[in-house]
């Protein structure tokens, strides 16, 4: 609270380290814990008591005074604070049921796996993407990408899965998140879920039309459900990044003009041990940015 939200002396008075507020609530809080086999000594409950009155009373008067506001309005949320926030949410929904969801399925295409909140922030700043614009998570899963976009970035983000158990997981995370947003005074950009199959879904077909950025985990897609991601993405709109895992086309030193997806200038990355949920060690990941100039530039390169 008083990292994210406060500056300068209203959070020294939360943080100072003797008795601060932070303090306070640390000391009343240990005295209680001390012996938990022992009756509650009521006189502790007191104390804690008095220390979170005591943290009220201190944040009331930096509501009042605006302070509060006033640094809501010029500080940028941090990728610490929405980390937390997204870890908070998940840790409510998806935790209880986190056997179902993560249960084997014999269907490669809808294996699930998750990428870390690090590593999507990573991807918000290699797409450069901004807050007036499109994100879609392509096999969204319980909805996490697409929660830390609508609230890192602030754009409208939308996400698409076929698991019912993970589309009913990620429809209570949204309601999750809009309270837990609420909770901290943020202002997140609007989620859309959609049930399905993407390939079939056709709101999600015409929304892929106007997108700024789509990322889609195909890492252990098929060759069939990769070949038509690749055929899709040719009516995406000029300048549109699409991330993926596993590359839709050849490097940009070995494509053919006469291919289609040679529209598409793709850079190569690399991801850390740790950055995904399925492995604990590195590997690629891939930015194709749709530029129709790019096989202009191939022709002209080969011609000299």
């Amino acid at each position: 609270m008083a990292n994210v939200y406060l500056t300068g002396a209203a959070a020294e008075r939360f943080l100072e380290p003797q008795g601060g507020v932070l303090r306070k609530l640390e000391r009343a809080m240990n005295q209680l814990c001390k012996d938990r086999q022992s009756k509650v000594d009521i006189s502790l409950l007191d104390a804690f008591k008095a220390s979170v009155e005591y943290y009220n009373a201190e944040l009331d008067v930096l509501i009042k005074n605006g302070d509060l506001a006033r640094n809501m309005e010029t500080n940028r949320l941090s990728e610490e604070m929405a980390f937390f926030i997204v870890k908070q949410v998940y840790h409510r929904v998806v935790s209880p049921r986190v056997d179902s969801i993560h249960s084997k399925v014999d269907d490669k295409d809808n294996t699930y796996g998750e990428l870390e909140p690090s590593f999507v922030s990573r991807i918000i700043h290699e797409t450069k993407l901004k807050e007036d614009q499109i994100f879609i998570d392509l096999g969204s899963g319980v909805g996490n990408i697409v929660l830390q976009m609508a609230l890192e970035v602030g754009c409208e983000s939308w996400g698409c899965e076929m698991r019912e158990v993970s589309c009913n997981a990620a429809d209570d995370q949204k309601a999750e998140f809009a309270a837990r947003c609420r909770l901290w005074g943020l202002r997140a950009g609007r989620v859309h879920f959609e049930r399905g199959d993407f390939r079939e879904n056709v709101g999600i077909r015409d929304v892929m039309k106007k997108a700024d950025v789509i990322l889609v985990n195909n890492e252990v897609f098929g060759s069939d459900l990769n070949q038509y991601l690749r055929d899709a993405f040719l009516d995406l709109k000029d300048g549109c990044r699409v991330v993926s895992l596993k590359s839709f086309g050849p490097s940009n030193d070995k494509r053919n003009e006469n291919d289609t997806f040679s529209q598409f200038v793709i850079k190569e990355k690399e991801y850390s041990a740790g950055d995904v949920s399925w492995k604990g060690q590195g590997g690629t990941y891939f930015i194709a940015t749709k530029d129709p100039k790019a096989v202009q530039r191939l022709m002209a390169r080969r011609n000299r």
